[in-house]
Protein backbone atom coordinates (compact mmCIF):
# COMPACT_ATOMS: atom_id res chain seq x y z
CA UNK A 1 0.00 0.00 0.00
CA UNK A 2 2.67 2.49 1.02
CA UNK A 3 4.85 1.89 -2.05
CA UNK A 4 1.90 2.27 -4.45
CA UNK A 5 0.77 5.42 -2.61
CA UNK A 6 4.14 7.17 -2.80
CA UNK A 7 4.62 6.07 -6.43
CA UNK A 8 1.11 7.42 -7.19
CA UNK A 9 0.21 4.17 -8.93
CA UNK A 10 -2.90 2.95 -7.14
CA UNK A 11 -3.74 0.50 -9.95
CA UNK A 12 -1.38 -2.02 -8.30
CA UNK A 13 -3.72 -2.12 -5.30
CA UNK A 14 -6.96 -2.72 -7.25
CA UNK A 15 -7.20 -6.50 -6.71
CA UNK A 16 -6.79 -6.09 -2.96
CA UNK A 17 -9.34 -3.39 -2.05
CA UNK A 18 -13.12 -3.32 -2.07
CA UNK A 19 -14.80 -1.04 -4.61
CA UNK A 20 -15.69 1.65 -2.07
CA UNK A 21 -12.24 1.80 -0.46
CA UNK A 22 -10.47 1.79 -3.83
CA UNK A 23 -12.60 4.73 -5.00
CA UNK A 24 -11.90 6.64 -1.78
CA UNK A 25 -8.14 6.08 -1.96
CA UNK A 26 -8.06 6.83 -5.70
CA UNK A 27 -9.76 10.19 -5.11
CA UNK A 28 -7.34 11.12 -2.33
CA UNK A 29 -4.40 10.23 -4.55
CA UNK A 30 -5.90 12.14 -7.49
CA UNK A 31 -6.09 15.22 -5.26
CA UNK A 32 -2.33 14.98 -4.62
CA UNK A 33 -1.63 14.47 -8.34
CA UNK A 34 -3.79 17.42 -9.36
CA UNK A 35 -2.14 19.58 -6.70
CA UNK A 36 1.34 18.67 -7.96
CA UNK A 37 2.27 17.04 -4.66
CA UNK A 38 3.46 13.66 -3.41
CA UNK A 39 2.71 12.18 0.00
CA UNK A 40 5.93 10.32 0.86
CA UNK A 41 5.79 7.42 3.29
CA UNK A 42 9.32 6.32 4.16
CA UNK A 43 11.03 3.92 6.57
CA UNK A 44 7.74 2.11 7.17
CA UNK A 45 8.03 -0.60 9.80
CA UNK A 46 5.35 -2.89 11.18
CA UNK A 47 6.14 -3.43 14.85
CA UNK A 48 3.17 -5.66 15.67
CA UNK A 49 0.05 -7.02 14.00
CA UNK A 50 -2.76 -8.76 15.88
CA UNK A 51 -6.07 -10.19 14.73
CA UNK A 52 -8.48 -8.33 16.99
CA UNK A 53 -11.87 -9.45 15.71
CA UNK A 54 -13.55 -11.97 13.45
CA UNK A 55 -17.25 -12.08 12.66
CA UNK A 56 -19.72 -13.11 9.99
CA UNK A 57 -22.96 -11.80 8.61
CA UNK A 58 -25.34 -13.60 6.27
CA UNK A 59 -23.03 -13.16 3.25
CA UNK A 60 -19.49 -12.34 4.37
CA UNK A 61 -16.73 -13.04 6.85
CA UNK A 62 -14.82 -10.12 8.36
CA UNK A 63 -11.38 -10.04 9.90
CA UNK A 64 -10.02 -7.02 11.77
CA UNK A 65 -6.31 -6.55 12.30
CA UNK A 66 -4.67 -3.93 14.50
CA UNK A 67 -1.21 -2.94 13.36
CA UNK A 68 1.37 -0.91 15.27
CA UNK A 69 3.77 0.82 12.90
CA UNK A 70 6.18 3.66 12.60
CA UNK A 71 7.08 5.70 9.55
CA UNK A 72 8.21 9.03 8.23
CA UNK A 73 5.30 10.85 6.55
CA UNK A 74 5.59 14.12 4.66
CA UNK A 75 4.29 15.93 1.57
CA UNK A 76 6.51 17.51 -1.11
CA UNK A 77 5.82 19.75 -4.09
CA UNK A 78 6.67 17.75 -7.21
CA UNK A 79 8.16 20.71 -9.10
CA UNK A 80 10.44 22.00 -6.35
CA UNK A 81 10.87 19.14 -3.88
CA UNK A 82 9.90 21.58 -1.10
CA UNK A 83 8.36 19.91 1.96
CA UNK A 84 4.88 21.40 2.51
CA UNK A 85 3.68 19.17 5.37
CA UNK A 86 5.46 17.00 7.90
CA UNK A 87 9.22 16.59 7.72
CA UNK A 88 11.82 14.11 6.53
CA UNK A 89 13.11 13.14 9.97
CA UNK A 90 10.18 12.67 12.39
CA UNK A 91 9.35 9.01 12.89
CA UNK A 92 5.63 8.74 13.65
CA UNK A 93 4.22 5.91 15.78
CA UNK A 94 0.87 4.86 14.30
CA UNK A 95 -1.91 2.41 15.04
CA UNK A 96 -3.98 1.15 12.11
CA UNK A 97 -7.12 -0.91 12.09
CA UNK A 98 -7.62 -2.84 8.87
CA UNK A 99 -10.83 -4.68 8.11
CA UNK A 100 -10.82 -7.43 5.50
CA UNK A 101 -13.82 -9.23 4.04
CA UNK A 102 -14.57 -12.24 1.87
CA UNK A 103 -17.61 -14.31 1.00
CA UNK A 104 -18.67 -16.85 3.60
CA UNK A 105 -17.26 -20.30 3.00
CA UNK A 106 -14.31 -19.25 0.85
CA UNK A 107 -11.13 -21.06 1.85
CA UNK A 108 -7.68 -19.54 1.59
CA UNK A 109 -5.39 -21.57 -0.67
CA UNK A 110 -2.50 -23.11 1.22
CA UNK A 111 0.01 -22.57 -1.58
CA UNK A 112 -0.20 -18.78 -2.01
CA UNK A 113 2.79 -17.61 -4.05
CA UNK A 114 3.58 -13.96 -3.34
CA UNK A 115 1.06 -11.20 -2.73
CA UNK A 116 -0.20 -10.66 -6.26
CA UNK A 117 -3.24 -11.89 -8.10
CA UNK A 118 -1.79 -13.64 -11.16
CA UNK A 119 -4.86 -15.31 -12.67
CA UNK A 120 -8.57 -14.56 -12.53
CA UNK A 121 -10.14 -16.94 -9.99
CA UNK A 122 -13.22 -17.19 -12.22
CA UNK A 123 -11.83 -17.88 -15.71
CA UNK A 124 -8.10 -18.42 -15.12
CA UNK A 125 -6.99 -15.66 -17.52
CA UNK A 126 -3.92 -13.57 -16.67
CA UNK A 127 -5.13 -10.88 -14.30
CA UNK A 128 -5.33 -7.34 -15.58
CA UNK A 129 -7.88 -5.83 -13.22
CA UNK A 130 -9.84 -2.86 -14.57
CA UNK A 131 -10.66 0.20 -12.49
CA UNK A 132 -14.06 -1.38 -11.85
CA UNK A 133 -12.33 -4.40 -10.29
CA UNK A 134 -13.24 -6.69 -13.19
CA UNK A 135 -11.26 -9.32 -15.05
CA UNK A 136 -10.75 -7.79 -18.50
CA UNK A 137 -11.53 -11.15 -20.14
CA UNK A 138 -14.64 -12.58 -18.45
CA UNK A 139 -15.81 -9.32 -16.77
CA UNK A 140 -16.14 -11.10 -13.43
CA UNK A 141 -15.77 -8.66 -10.53
CA UNK A 142 -12.92 -10.11 -8.49
CA UNK A 143 -12.50 -7.41 -5.83
CA UNK A 144 -15.70 -8.12 -3.92
CA UNK A 145 -14.24 -10.68 -1.51
CA UNK A 146 -16.02 -13.48 -3.38
CA UNK A 147 -12.72 -15.21 -4.12
CA UNK A 148 -10.35 -14.01 -1.44
CA UNK A 149 -9.85 -11.43 1.30
CA UNK A 150 -10.03 -7.76 0.27
CA UNK A 151 -9.35 -4.71 2.40
CA UNK A 152 -12.65 -2.92 2.97
CA UNK A 153 -11.84 -0.46 5.78
CA UNK A 154 -8.64 1.27 6.85
CA UNK A 155 -8.26 3.75 9.71
CA UNK A 156 -5.23 5.09 11.48
CA UNK A 157 -4.23 7.35 14.33
CA UNK A 158 -1.03 8.83 15.71
CA UNK A 159 0.10 7.40 19.03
Amino acid sequence: LNQAWTAKDWSKIRPFESDALFKEHSQLLEDYINGGKTNVLDRVAVKDAVITNYYEDSQNEYLEVTMLTNMIDYVVEDATGKVTAGDKTTLWDMEYTLKFMRSRGVKTAGNMEGLATVNCPNCGAPTEVTSQGQCEYCKSVITTGKYNWVLCSYTGRNL
